[in-house]
């Protein structure tokens, strides 16, 4: 750690043009007075232009975006890059340290954005990530991961209705787009908030490494180098269109019992469908459930263990006919 410096403020002018820079940002201390700190990556062309920045683990258990990070610049060509690119492999450093969702103090930092300098230390500390590092992106991709005990479809929340959002979400080319202008708190509706373009690519589970959804988050990142005109190259648009969805919502159980959800995610299910059953521990029958409607599963539960208003699944409308949201 002593060989990389430690900065206060992420400042790309002061950045070293055609190379990759990588510096420790402090944020705050613990309160026995231990720094905490964030890694940080800054490539830097040799032209300026767009400041792309990629967010990951701001959920301390969801690794899926730290290689998605590290190789998105391993396979930067600083040669002809032109602009900048931010990258944050670990945002929720005590939460990856002690492999837990939240903070150190229990917060849910998507929950919380843009923070608040008077706060908490959660506060401050999402505070301090917006003030000195979020503010000086142009866009904004965040990797997160599904929460534990589910499994998620790899797809991209993004308002569909922005047109610069809706162009970066396809080059993913994940299996459903969800149209979502992102809650109150989250990182990306607090981007938005101040004038950056910004997306969530929902990217595996948690506590792991998956290939099968790195690569395509880090392909998506490379296309969108292109789109940008960051570097040069040609967009793979090898994949299927995805399906977007206008909408989704969680369904969830009414008792505690033993869960079994039948479709898998990136299922599409007709209304009336059964799509899972509790039972008791005896293995009787609690109760049936089916979708309400016809859609397809973003997510689902896959922890046999339900408590009363368990999670099922996540279930994904798609867009109406004329191609509105």
């Amino acid at each position: 750690m002593s060989s990389v410096p430690i900065i206060e403020q992420l400042n790309i002018h002061q950045i070293e043009h055609g190379q990759i820079s990588r510096f420790w940002l402090e944020l705050t201390t613990s309160g026995l007075g231990n720094p905490l700190r964030v890694p940080l990556l800054v490539a830097r062309g040799w032209e300026d232009g767009p400041v792309l920045g990629v967010t990951a683990v701001v959920h301390g258990n969801a690794l899926n975006g730290l290689p998605v990070v590290r190789q998105l610049f391993h396979n930067l060509d600083m040669n002809n890059l032109c602009g900048t690119v931010v990258g944050i492999p670990v945002m929720n450093m005590p939460g990856f340290l002690r492999q837990e969702r939240q903070f150190m103090d229990g917060v849910d930092l998507n929950q919380i954005m843009p923070g608040r300098q008077g706060g908490s230390i959660s506060e401050m500390y999402t505070f301090r990530l917006m003030d000195r590092i979020i503010s000086t992106l142009d866009y904004l991709v965040d990797v997160q991961t599904a929460d534990l005990g589910q499994l998620n479809a790899f797809f991209v929340r993004a308002d569909m209705t922005v047109m610069k959002q809706a162009i970066i979400a396809r080059l993913f080319s994940p299996d459903i787009i969800l149209h979502d202008p992102g809650d109150e708190g989250t990182l990306r509706r607090a981007a938005t908030e101040i004038g950056i373009q910004a997306i969530t690519v929902v990217a595996g589970g948690p506590h792991r490494f998956q290939r099968d959804v790195i690569s395509p988050a880090r392909n998506g990142l490379l296309n969108m180098l292109i789109h940008l005109e960051m570097q040069d190259g040609k967009i793979d648009s090898s994949s299927d269109s995805p399906i977007e969805c206008r909408n989704a919502y969680w369904i969830y159980t009414q008792q505690a019992g033993i869960l079994e959800v039948y479709p898998d995610a990136g299922d599409e299910v007709k209304r009336g469908t059964k799509i899972g059953h509790l039972t008791n521990l005896f293995g009787d029958l609690i109760r049936e459930y089916s979708a309400p409607e016809s859609g397809i599963v973003l997510s689902k539960s896959v922890n046999p263990v339900s408590q009363a208003g368990g999670r099922i699944l996540y279930l994904g409308m798609p867009k109406q006919k004329n191609g509105r949201f």
